[in-house]
């Protein structure tokens, strides 16, 4: 068991400095990107980094740790999460290869399965 909370307490560590810059850096770019060709991807990637690197870059130290009580707390939030993160990226991943309805569609059902995985996973944990 303590193995386990060491890990947890590396996983909620904050970022160090150069990586916050470089985090910057990313959101900084995919955003000019929307900005400069604001096509469905572009600004859907833009959002997506902004979603899960700003937070680290703005409050380091609370963000982390806030974000896993409120998942803990609030499981609708958590299913939400896995949805924006599991489909936005399945779909990013798939434009690469196919059109956008089969991507879409593809997302969606990784999306719906991750979900499901997730609420799986949190009654093991809890039972």
């Amino acid at each position: 068991m303590n193995l386990l909370n060491g890990s947890n307490e590396r996983a909620l560590r904050p970022p160090s400095p150069p990586m916050r810059v470089f985090l910057l850096c990313m959101v900084a770019l995919f955003t000019l990107r929307a900005v400069v060709r604001p096509d469905l991807e572009s600004v859907l990637t833009a959002a997506l980094f902004v979603l899960l690197l700003l937070p680290d870059v703005i409050a380091p130290a609370r963000y982390r740790p806030w974000i896993s009580s409120v998942e803990r707390d609030h499981p609708v939030f958590g299913s939400a999460a896995v949805i924006v993160i599991v489909g936005c990226g399945a779909f990013l991943l798939l434009r690469f290869f196919l059109d956008r309805l089969p991507s879409l569609l593809i997302a969606l059902a990784l999306a719906l399965i991750a979900v499901i995985a997730s609420l799986i996973g949190r009654r093991r944990r809890t039972a």
